[in-house]
């Protein structure tokens, strides 16, 4: 009996192999197909979405290489952008996809997964880039209780908060509007845009009632609108 020994072999050495065997009469050729059992490859398709300030979306495809056996769980390790170490988030996942929670806000992380079959855990996959937790801009709220706060013959000024919620962005304006008591809705005229809580609306006609409203700009767009009361 021969034997044909691979040391050290990898699931590289898998494949379609040909033995000739040959003697003075002739010779002949055999295939025989080699599955190398060994760890997994590397997860595909790995994708973290949906990022907050304390949690993140991960999802994955299974590896393109089960290392010849079934893979059994994936193992799923965060690391802080300014740490050398792993922790771990989960170790028995049985799906491809994982909700992390517990991070802390305004850090950067790395993740990354690994799948696990009998003979070990697999190549691991880290994520492309650091991931920071913030939450998602958004419009800001509308600022809170505008008041006339004064009122002449010619200008009214006008007092308001700030919103009960930025949007995640810094507010950095706040639109002012007017009309004439009575006009429709589409009719509201722009008048400034200013940084502070508080405006002098000027040029009012004498005896004419106005209705005003402010609505507070950061970059992701503007809020709605907020009329005196």
């Amino acid at each position: 009996m021969s034997f044909l020994v691979i040391p050290e072999s990898t699931r590289d050495d898998s494949g379609r192999y040909s033995l000739t065997l040959s003697n003075s009469a002739g010779e002949k050729a055999i295939f025989v197909r080699v599955k190398v059992l060994d760890t997994p490859g590397p997860v595909g398709g790995f994708e973290v979405c949906d990022v907050t300030s304390t949690g993140c979306q991960l999802s994955w495809l299974p590896p393109d290489n089960d290392g010849g056996c079934q893979i059994q769980n994936y193992i799923v390790e965060k690391r802080e952008l300014d740490k050398k170490t792993w922790s771990n988030c989960i170790n028995d996942l049985k799906k491809t996809s994982f909700k992390v929670t517990g991070l802390t806000p305004g850090c950067d992380y790395y993740f990354r997964v690994m799948a696990v079959n009998k003979y070990g855990l697999g190549v691991p996959k880290d994520s492309p880039k650091a991931y920071l937790t913030t939450d998602p801009i958004s419009e800001p709220d509308p600022p809170k209780k505008m008041d006339v706060l004064e009122v002449t013959k010619n200008s009214a000024t006008l007092g308001w908060l700030k919103p009960l919620r930025d949007g995640g962005a810094k507010i950095n304006g706040y639109m002012v509007d007017y009309k004439e008591d009575g006009e429709p809705e589409d009719k509201w005229t722009p008048y400034s845009v200013v940084k502070d809580l508080t405006i002098v609306v000027v040029g009012l006609k004498e005896g004419t009632k106005y209705k005003f409203r402010v609505a507070a700009r950061n970059v992701a767009g503007t809020s709605l609108a907020r009329e005196a009361e």
